[in-house]
């Protein structure tokens, strides 16, 4: 099978195009409903990947959870570093999205990455500007892997030593737009069916964020619960437009009281909808 190359034409280009934060940030397009189709070169096989839904942390930080997880799969930072949890919730260093061409930084302990190039290319016919990530263990330089971002379209090109070998992007929808083969390929940024996810921190000491999700404009109320049953805050209580929406509760009684360690219920109603979370405060 012949390799799929998204890589059309190039050119060097300044790295001071890409000092401004806002500019690596597009690197990284982290909407809720950007989707991925993928095309694995060893398998010959296709699979989605989907940001179904995120939360934000009390320190500014972008957690985001794709295919419905309950937990994050990336958490980017004010800083526009990425860091993806491979090991449990331990959190590592993925990309620092505003690093100019020749950067390095760690990942691991004994392992780095390099900014290898920077350069003009082209994605699905659109312009656009390519940054290669390559990947060393240290200090043998043995090679790891090798990663592919496109401003404005994210990931679209993986190889690697092991795992998931060598994977290319066919087709996405970025905020709404579809590119490339989007064959089968669905826009949930319009959700079709409502929701509640978990929490996020949890646990959590004393913020933690709430996020939902509405399939049609409704009334949505969340309340939260002691552990006793007793109602504690409502946090939202009026009509609301379909999509995602998130709330943060910051571990206080409708009085301003700062509620004590311990379980507590996240009641979210909508139309006919009800589901409820456990959350656990640890002060």
């Amino acid at each position: 099978m012949k390799t799929i190359r998204l890589i059309l034409c190039c050119g060097l280009i300044s790295s001071s195009l890409l000092s401004q934060t806002n500019e690596g940030r597009r690197f990284f397009p982290s909407s809720v409903g950007n989707k991925w189709r993928w095309y694995d070169q060893n398998s010959l096989s296709t699979f989605d990947t989907e940001i179904t839904h995120d939360s934000t942390g009390p320190d500014g930080s972008l957690y985001l959870f794709y295919d419905g997880a309950t937990g994050p799969h990336l958490r980017i930072d004010t800083l526009n570093h990425v860091y993806t949890y491979l090991t449990g919730w331990e959190s590592i260093l993925w990309y620092n999205l505003d690093a100019a061409n020749g950067d390095t930084f760690l990942t691991w302990n004994d392992q780095f990455k390099v900014v290898v190039s920077v350069w003009n290319s082209s994605v699905f016919g659109i312009p656009t500007i390519f940054k290669q990530f390559t990947w060393y263990s240290f200090p043998t330089n043995i090679w790891y892997g090798t990663q592919y971002l496109a401003r404005d379209f994210g990931l679209v090109e993986s190889h690697a030593i092991i795992g998931p070998v060598d994977q290319t992007v066919t087709g996405c929808i970025i905020d709404g737009i579809g590119f490339g083969t989007l064959a089968g390929l669905v826009d949930h940024s319009r959700p079709s069916h409502t929701a509640l996810y978990q929490n996020y921190p949890n646990p959590f000491n004393p913020s933690t964020v709430i996020s939902y999700q509405l399939s049609v404009i409704s009334r949505a109320v969340i309340t939260i619960y002691n552990a006793l049953g007793r109602e504690v805050r409502t946090l939202v209580d009026g009509m609301m437009p379909k999509g995602h929406h998130r709330v943060i509760w910051d571990g206080r009684d409708r009085k301003g009281n700062l509620m004590p360690s311990g379980v507590y219920l996240c009641q979210f109603q909508a139309g006919p909808f009800i589901a409820v979370r456990k959350m656990l405060m640890m002060r």
